[in-house]
């Protein structure tokens, strides 16, 4: 047979194992040397103190200590934790601990635990840490806190979806009847141009102001056939401006308005004066005021001067104002005009006149206001029943630049007031004949001349309440007069 050869690598595992088996033997020991040393020390100080306890007087109520923790041992069954019955007496008991009888290893511990706590006198070693028990019941939910701060405010979220519409509301109340609208008509020329006289090198405006509805469609015409294509020639529906013009431009000028209901015309003469050398110049007069001649009759005026606005004709009444030639420019509007019944007419300046001066424009007649030291236009209503009037601002008239002027003729600079309020001479006691006075009935009359020339001439007058049956008037506006130098 071989022999089996042992390798040195197995006798350093079996060496190093049996040094462990011993090394583990010795801490084992160790420690129960520790611990039998201590126990031992606890007895012989349990002993000292009660061989203490024994010199000193006993009290017959007293129990000791030491005693009431051997009684305490016994079992619940009622049978004695040791094997022989001994008297009850405190040195009975202290007898127990000298026999040599088996006792339970449980009541030994909790006796040794006892006993170390009597012993207060010596501080006894520190015993391993036992394994920790298991956790506890969770205790009760404290009292909330106080309430945190406000945190910052999150970023703003994204538009949610669109909810369903609302239920559809109640239909309101109905509004107020609206205004009659204007009625088809055919066109027809409200202001027709005027035959003029104009300087060489000068400027040409013929006036044609049409109406009509639909509204018609303006077309101008020289001696019947259209206009020449020349820059100089500018056209509008409002009228035909011709600027440096020459002898050529004169004939005779056609404007002719036409809607799908018909076609009118009107015409005018057009006259252009040949340019004069210096030796044979003659100016034109700046007003009738500074005519030499004591003739009435159509003048051309200059008030502008050389540069200003392009000379006009004008009547010269050389005969009124003790003959120092009144300049006077007529309009469309002379006639005495019926108003009143006008439905949807009830509120303030619901009607209105508009005034167009003929063959001069606003301008030239500015102008002439400049060079004249007075200047004048009368004005009348007649009204019946009740109408309210100037005084509760529901008629105006508007001076040239179109500012609204709430006083009537004979009361210039008093607002809300006519000539009878001036004068304090109205019939009811108001500020204006022709004013809400409480009358049921009868026609009186406002009327006076307008006077001041930075408004003058007046381009529309405007008048209110006249919707009902009996609620009407008369209107007049008279010719603009100015005289004298300024």
């Amino acid at each position: 047979m071989e022999i089996s050869k042992i390798r040195p690598c197995n006798i350093y595992v079996a060496f190093s194992i049996i040094f462990i088996c011993f090394a583990v033997c010795f801490v084992a020991l160790i420690h129960l040397e520790y611990e039998v040393h201590a126990q031992r020390q606890m007895l012989q100080v349990l002993t000292q103190r009660q061989r203490e306890e024994k010199n000193k007087p006993r009290n017959p109520e007293h129990v000791d200590p030491i005693t009431v923790v051997l009684r305490s041992l016994r079992s619940d069954s009622g049978e004695e934790l040791l094997h022989t019955r001994h008297k009850r007496s405190a040195g009975n008991d202290s007898d127990i601990l000298k026999q040599g009888k088996p006792v339970n290893p449980d009541d030994v511990r909790g006796l040794i635990i006892a006993l170390g706590k009597l012993a207060c006198p010596v501080k006894c070693p520190r015993g391993p840490r036992g394994q920790r028990g298991r956790p506890g019941n969770p205790g009760k939910h404290g009292p909330p806190g106080p309430r945190g701060l406000q945190g910052p405010k999150g970023d703003k979220g994204a538009q949610g979806n669109q909810g369903p519409p609302g239920p559809k509301g109640d239909q309101g109340p109905q509004g107020p009847k609206g205004d009659a609208g204007e009625s088809i008509s055919a066109p027809s020329i409200v202001l027709p141009p005027v035959s003029m006289v104009v300087n060489e090198t000068g400027i040409a405006s013929l006036q044609c102001e049409v109406k009509g509805n639909p509204a018609p469609q303006v077309t101008w015409l020289k001696e019947n056939s259209s206009l020449p294509a020349d820059k100089r020639i500018f056209q509008s529906r409002d009228g035909l401006i011709i600027v440096d013009v020459t002898s050529q431009d004169s004939g005779l000028y056609t404007c002719e308005a036409r809607n799908f209901l018909g076609t009118v015309s009107s015409s005018a003469t057009l006259t252009v004066q040949a340019a004069v050398t210096p030796t044979s110049l003659v100016r034109n007069p700046t007003s009738c005021s500074s005519l030499k001649t004591g003739s009435s009759g159509d003048y051309i005026i200059d008030p502008g001067g050389d540069g200003g606005v392009t000379p006009f004709n004008v009547y010269c009444d050389m005969r009124d104002k003790g003959g120092m030639g009144v300049t006077i420019i007529s309009h469309d509007s002379e006639n005495r005009t019926h108003v009143g019944n006008i439905p949807g007419c009830s509120g303030v300046g619901c009607y209105s006149k508009k005034v167009n001066y003929t063959g001069v424009n606003i301008a030239q007649i500015e102008a002439l206001t400049q060079v004249s030291r007075e200047c004048e236009q009368f004005i009348k209503f007649e009204c019946n029943n009740d109408v309210q009037f100037i005084q509760a601002s529901y008629a105006w008239w508007e001076s040239r630049d179109g500012t609204r002027m709430y006083y009537w003729g004979g009361a210039t600079g008093h607002t809300n007031m006519c000539a009878c309020g001036v004068t304090n001479s109205c019939s009811n006691g108001e500020k204006c004949n022709c004013d809400y006075g409480g009358y049921s009935s009868g026609w009186r009359e406002d009327s006076g001349l307008l006077t001041d020339k930075s408004s003058l001439p007046v381009t529309q007058i405007r008048l209110g309440d006249l919707d009902s049956s009996n609620e009407e008037g008369y209107l007049t506006l008279g010719k603009l007069k100015c005289y004298g130098k300024a």
